[in-house]
């Protein structure tokens, strides 16, 4: 049976909400301290996006990857 991703309201700042597809993700950052977030589920996406400031608290170093 295929995994089902709830539909949920997201605000864009815009005053206006739009309903996207989020999957739960339970994290652990570098120090073992766990966080959940949510994640967009787009099975067509060509490029993934993680915000600077979880990326830094999971232990990566944005300074070694290189955009091409």
């Amino acid at each position: 049976m295929p995994a089902r991703f709830p539909y949920l309201p997201v605000v864009s700042g815009r005053s206006d909400a739009s309903l996207m597809p989020l999957v739960p993700l339970d994290l652990r950052f570098k120090d073992g301290a766990p966080v959940q977030v949510h994640g967009l589920f787009d099975s067509g996406a060509t490029v993934n996006v993680l915000p600077y400031a979880l990326g830094v608290r999971l232990g990566t170093v944005w300074e070694a990857h290189h955009v091409t």
